[in-house]
C-alpha cells in the first residue's frame, strides 16, 4: 500500500497518463467537450456580462500570449483563460458533468487551449497533449467530486471544476508529481 499523501498518488497517476493510454471513447468525449465549449462561447460573445469582462481584459492588456475566442486579440494567459471561460459559461449551453452537476468542460477547454497555445511554441504541446490534459483533468474533477460527495453541503460545484483545470494546467506545463500534488 502506498503511504504517500492522496494528492501525490493522484498526481503520479495523472502525470503518467499518456494519449496512447486513453480509450477511444474518452478521446471522442474530450473532442465533444471542446466543441461544446466553443459552441457555447460563440453566443456568449453577445451576452453583456461576458462582453464587459472581455472588454476590461482587453483594456488592461498585458503580454500577448493566448487568443481570445471569436475576437482574435491576444492577452496574458490567465486573462485569456478567464475571458474564454466566461464566454462559454455566460450562455450556459456547454457540457454538464452529471457526477458533479457542473460545467467541467468550460474550465478544461479554456485552460487547456490557452496553455496549449502558449506552450506549443515553448515546449511543444500538441493537440494530443491538450486532449490528454482535458481527459485527465475531467477524471481529476470526477474523482475529487466523488470523494467530496458527503462533504459538499453548501459548496458550489465550481470548486470541484477548478481541480480539473489545475490538473490539466499542471499536465500541460509538465509539472513534476510533487508540483502537481501541491497545486491540487
Amino acid at each position: 500500500q502506498d503511504s504517500a499523501p492522496l494528492a501525490l498518488r493522484l498526481a503520479r497517476l495523472f502525470n503518467r497518463t499518456k494519449f496512447s493510454d486513453l480509450p477511444p471513447a474518452a478521446i471522442k468525449h474530450a473532442k465533444i467537450i471542446l466543441a461544446s465549449t466553443l459552441a457555447s462561447a460563440a453566443p456568449g460573445t453577445l451576452i453583456g456580462s461576458s462582453r464587459i469582462i472581455r472588454d476590461l481584459a482587453k483594456e488592461n492588456g498585458g503580454k500577448p500570449e493566448a487568443t481570445v475566442w471569436f475576437d482574435g486579440v491576444k492577452l496574458p494567459l490567465t486573462e485569456t483563460a478567464r475571458v474564454n471561460a466566461m464566454l462559454s459559461d455566460a450562455a450556459a449551453s456547454d457540457d454538464s458533468d452529471l457526477r458533479n452537476v457542473a460545467h467541467t468542460g468550460t474550465c478544461l477547454t479554456a485552460v487547456g487551449l490557452a496553455i496549449g497555445e502558449v506552450t506549443s511554441s515553448n515546449t511543444g504541446a500538441s493537440g494530443q497533449d491538450v486532449l490528454t490534459a482535458m481527459v485527465t483533468g475531467y477524471e481529476a474533477a470526477g474523482r475529487i467530486g466523488e470523494a467530496m460527495n458527503n462533504m459538499r453541503a453548501g459548496l458550489h460545484a465550481s470548486i470541484i471544476v477548478a481541480f480539473g483545470g489545475v490538473v490539466a494546467a499542471a499536465k500541460l506545463l509538465k509539472l513534476t508529481d510533487e508540483q502537481m500534488a501541491n497545486a491540487i
